[in-house]
């Protein structure tokens, strides 16, 4: 019997983050000049966010993920949305909310 722990495999995880991102940048824009030709309300922004949020939930409760693996998703979705160019202060948020809502909810 082996007390080697078993190598957790990110990479679901990261394609997840990957299309994650890509579809709430669909919605809500990173960059400037995008964000100029799609303007969007508070009512559109949270809206998305409850999206973003609720598809993250959804995949953890499917994959049965515990907190350390949470946290491996989290870190992916950070570094998805700083490739795309979000705000670091966005990214904070977003990753308050993902990390609370990761030791408050069970899996």
């Amino acid at each position: 019997m082996s007390t080697v722990p078993e190598k957790t495999n990110i990479l679901p995880m990261k394609l997840f983050a990957g299309q994650l991102v890509d579809q709430f940048e669909s919605l809500c824009p990173a960059s400037e000049e995008q964000k100029r030709k799609k303007k969007l309300s508070q009512k559109g922004i949270k809206k998305a966010l409850a999206g973003f949020y609720s598809q993250i939930s959804d995949y953890v409760s499917a994959q049965k993920l515990g907190v350390i693996k949470r946290s491996f998703l989290a870190r992916a979705i950070q570094s998805e949305m700083e490739k795309k160019g979000y705000e670091r202060s966005f990214i904070n948020t977003i990753m308050m909310a993902i990390i609370l809502n990761s030791l408050t909810s069970k899996g």
